[in-house]
C-alpha cells in the first residue's frame, strides 16, 4: 500500500511539473510578441498613404508596400513613422507613390522588448491612392487654395491633470470621402490641425470642395485604455483665408450627431453614456448636455424632451 501511494504522489507532481512547464514554455514563446488591431488606411493622397494601428505593447511600426499584384514588394519608398508607447498607437505615411494608383500594404510591427514581429494582415490589403489635387470655389472655375484647408482638432479629454494629448490617435471622417484623415498627437500645440486638402472624393477621386457647413465625425481615440469619444462637427464657412480655424459646434446640445435634429440616434448616444462622469477614463462630454460634469438621467431626460423627429 505505501508503495503505490508513493507511486500515485510522484505520478501527480509530474504530471503537474509537465503542466506548468508546457504554460511556461508557452508564456515565454508568446512574451513580447505585440498583437495589432484597428488597422485603418488614412490620408490617401496622389502621392501617398499612411496607416494606422494599435499595438499591444511598446513597438516599431513600418510598413510592407507591394504592387498592385499584392505580391512584388517595393523598395526604397520614403517613409515616416510615428509613434506611442503610452497609448500604442503607431502611424506610418509612405509617400514617393503615382497617383491613381493601386497598391497593397501590411503592418510591420517589432516589440521593442523582445524584437518579436508581428506582421497584419495576414495577406497584403488594397488601397488606391488619390487622383488629384484640385482645388476649385463653389462658383467660377478660378483655382484658388482651399479656404478651409487648416482645421484645429477639438481639445482631446484628459481625465487627469497629469494626462497629456501626446499619443492620442484622432481621425477625422467626412461622408462622401475616399478615406478619414487623422493626427497622432504631440506634445506641440501646432500639430494639432487637419489638413482638409486631404480629404478626397470617393467617386473622381480628386479633392473634396468644401465650402462650409460640411459635417464630420472627429473620433478621438485613446489606445490601450479602450476609450473611444466621437465628436461632430461642423466645417466653418469660407471665407478665403488660410488661417487655423476651428470646427463649428451644434448651438443645440440635445443635437449631439450635429445632423440638424434631435432624433432616436441623440437618445442612444445620451442613453450609453449613463453613469460617467468628468474624471472617468471614457467620460464624453458631448453627452453631458446639461453641462453639469457628468452623463446622468438629467441629459437623458433633455435629449427625450428635445425631440423632433421621427426615428
Amino acid at each position: 500500500m505505501p508503495t503505490r501511494i508513493f507511486q500515485g504522489n510522484f505520478m501527480k507532481k509530474a504530471a503537474n511539473i509537465f503542466f506548468f512547464s508546457i504554460v511556461l514554455i508557452s508564456t515565454i514563446a508568446w512574451a513580447g510578441v505585440p498583437s495589432v488591431s484597428q488597422v485603418e488606411v488614412t490620408d490617401a493622397t496622389p502621392g501617398s498613404f499612411a496607416v494606422t494601428w494599435l499595438a499591444s505593447e511598446p513597438s516599431i511600426g513600418t510598413l510592407l508596400v507591394f504592387q498592385a499584384d499584392c505580391a512584388t514588394p517595393l523598395t526604397g519608398l520614403p517613409m515616416t513613422a510615428k509613434g506611442s508607447d503610452a497609448t500604442g498607437y503607431l502611424k506610418v505615411t509612405v509617400s514617393g507613390l503615382a497617383a491613381d494608383t493601386s497598391y497593397c500594404y501590411q503592418t510591420s510591427t517589432t516589440s521593442k522588448s523582445t524584437s518579436e514581429l508581428t506582421v497584419s494582415p495576414a495577406s497584403p490589403a488594397l488601397v488606391v491612392t488619390a487622383t488629384a489635387v484640385l482645388r476649385t470655389r463653389s462658383t467660377g472655375t478660378t483655382l484658388l487654395p482651399f479656404a478651409n484647408d487648416l482645421l484645429r482638432t477639438p481639445a482631446v479629454y484628459l481625465p487627469t491633470e497629469a494626462d497629456t494629448p501626446e499619443g492620442k490617435l484622432v481621425v477625422l471622417y467626412l461622408d462622401g470621402a475616399k478615406g478619414p484623415v487623422s493626427l497622432l498627437l504631440t506634445s506641440d500645440e501646432k500639430t494639432r490641425y487637419f489638413n482638409m486638402n486631404n480629404l478626397f472624393e470617393a467617386t473622381t477621386g480628386s479633392s473634396v470642395n468644401l465650402i462650409g457647413g460640411e459635417r464630420v465625425r472627429i473620433s478621438e481615440r485613446h489606445g490601450l485604455s479602450g476609450c473611444v469619444i466621437d465628436r461632430f462637427r461642423k466645417v466653418p464657412a469660407d471665407q478665403e483665408t488660410t488661417r487655423i480655424r476651428n470646427f463649428e459646434t451644434s448651438p443645440k446640445r440635445e443635437d449631439i450627431d450635429f445632423n440638424g435634429t434631435v432624433n432616436i440616434l441623440d437618445i442612444l448616444r445620451a442613453a450609453g453614456g449613463l453613469g460617467s462622469a468628468k474624471g472617468d477614463v471614457c467620460f464624453n462630454s458631448e453627452l453631458d448636455v446639461t453641462g453639469h460634469d457628468r452623463v446622468d438621467q438629467q441629459d437623458l431626460n433633455s435629449v427625450i424632451g428635445s425631440f423632433d423627429a421621427k426615428p
